[in-house]
């Protein structure tokens, strides 16, 4: 039998006198399609729904693209877009940002960002030319144990380094780290500094400006020995013979990792142009272990494979260097 409006008041009136507690454990097991329209109903259901956010359910933010630049010394430009729940999307466009005030705020991303759930994040993309506050807004209003598909940010000329660095420690997962291009603006980097430990890392793209030292040969060791699916690497960087740090990695690796039978890896390394004919004679001057066989495909593609077999059960990885000339990655920085 439906209820009477009388009916339908008292029964309102009795809920809304619900203690906060109870009413937020009632809401928590709701969707958050549905609290959307609960909030309308009277204002205490508003006041507690948009005080205890973080207690209730959201929709789950697939994706979100970001774009920032500086047009002059102060002003920011940026644009957030959101993509969430199946499919979904709110873009805040040209936001003119004041670099030089001391509160330095965008609202409506800030509003959004706290109403959305963060777990399993299909993308993250970011772009960045010019300094820029949009590492503070993440670093304030995302939680600490990100889990993402895919990230990828491209940063230009922008002295966020410390930024940057905060931003990465919240990544707990992440499959696949693309570093498009980072230039800080000739801010100083840590030689030594390493990534912190993230899961789940099967690919790995990274391309320094030329006054961005960023990539170190520790940072790869740490990444590398810390993730156990790590077998795909771009790396453009000044730094040379890398091949001799990869090799010795992988070795070590299968050396520590050795059970009744190792698992057969194929290894991608994408480097800098150089010539290979000269690096394959090195390398095969500097390895004279049987366990290590060179191989080379010069003429047409410029690339170098190497095996290595086990020392223990015979299997053998693969290892594949490949080396790409400047006008394929290269782009105007600073």
């Amino acid at each position: 039998m439906a209820l009477s409006l009388s009916q339908n008041s008292i029964f309102l009136s009795s809920i809304e006198l619900l203690p906060t507690e109870v009413l937020i454990l009632i809401f928590s097991k709701i969707d958050w399609r549905n609290l959307f329209n609960i909030k309308k109903v009277c204002k205490v259901f508003y006041t507690v729904i948009e005080n205890n956010l973080k207690f209730l359910q959201k929709p789950r933010l697939r994706k979100l693209l970001i774009n920032s630049i500086t047009e002059n010394d102060n002003i920011c430009k940026t644009i957030f877009t959101f993509e969430y729940d199946k499919n979904k999307k709110i873009s805040i466009n040209n936001f003119n940002v004041n670099l030089s005030k001391t509160e330095k705020k965008i609202y409506e991303v800030e509003y959004l960002l706290g109403k959305m759930d963060f777990d399993n994040i299909d993308e993250i993309n970011i772009n960045i030319h010019g300094n820029t506050i949009i590492f503070d807004i993440l670093n304030c209003h995302l939680p600490s144990n990100l889990k993402i598909e895919e990230l990828h940010i491209k940063i230009k000329n922008s002295p966020i380094f410390e930024g940057f660095i905060k931003f990465i420690e919240k990544i707990k997962y992440l499959n696949t780290m693309n570093l498009k291009h980072l230039c800080f603006g000739g801010q100083k980097i840590p030689f030594n500094y390493i990534f912190p430990k993230i899961n789940g890392i099967e690919q790995l793209y990274v391309k320094e400006c030329s006054k961005t030292k960023f990539f170190n040969i520790k940072m790869f060791e740490n990444l590398f020995f810390s993730s156990e699916n790590l077998s795909q690497f771009a790396i453009f960087s000044e730094i040379m013979n890398i091949e001799f740090s990869v090799i010795d990695a992988i070795r070590k690796k299968q050396d520590f990792e050795h059970k009744e039978k190792c698992k057969q890896v194929y290894y991608s390394i994408v480097l800098p142009y150089r010539i290979a004919m000269y690096t394959f004679e090195k390398l095969k001057n500097h390895y004279k272990e049987n366990t290590l066989t060179f191989d080379e495909d010069l003429k047409i593609h410029d690339s170098i494979y190497v095996s290595t077999e086990c020392r223990k059960c015979q299997t053998v990885d693969y290892i594949h260097f490949v080396y790409y000339r400047p006008e394929f990655y290269w782009e105007s920085c600073c």
